[in-house]
Formats: structure tokens, sequence, C-alpha cells
């Protein structure tokens, strides 16, 4: 069974960047799975604009074969 995972990110003005987190696995028969994480943050343009936000997500796929 393989994995395969990515860690990247982003860097920009105003104090914002961003962090992602991947992993990918192959299960049984024709199927897989896949996580993924990321974090935002930024302080804004304007006052009062600073925002942050985290995400999640899990995704179960199936790799059968093409209709045809």
């Amino acid at each position: 069974v393989a994995s395969t995972y990515a860690i990247d990110g982003d860097v920009g003005s105003n104090g914002t960047w961003q962090a992602r987190l991947g992993i990918e696995s192959l299960l049984a028969g024709d199927w897989n799975i896949r996580a993924q994480l990321s974090q935002f943050e930024t302080d804004g343009v304007r006052p009062h604009s600073e925002a942050q936000r985290t995400l999640g997500n899990i995704r179960l796929g199936w790799l059968g074969s093409n209709d045809t």
C-alpha cells in the first residue's frame, strides 16, 4: 500500500500566510483515501480586516475502470 503526502505554503503582504498538508493512500481493491488540512491567516489591508481560516476534509475515492 503506497502513500503520498504534500506539504506547502504561501507568504504574502499584510501578514498573510497559508500552510497546507495533504496525504493520500491506496486502500484495498480500487479504493483510495485522501485527507487535507489548511490554515490561512491575514492581518488585512484595512483596520478590522484580519481573518483566520482553518479547513479540513477527507475524501474516499474509487479508482475503477472508465465506462466504455
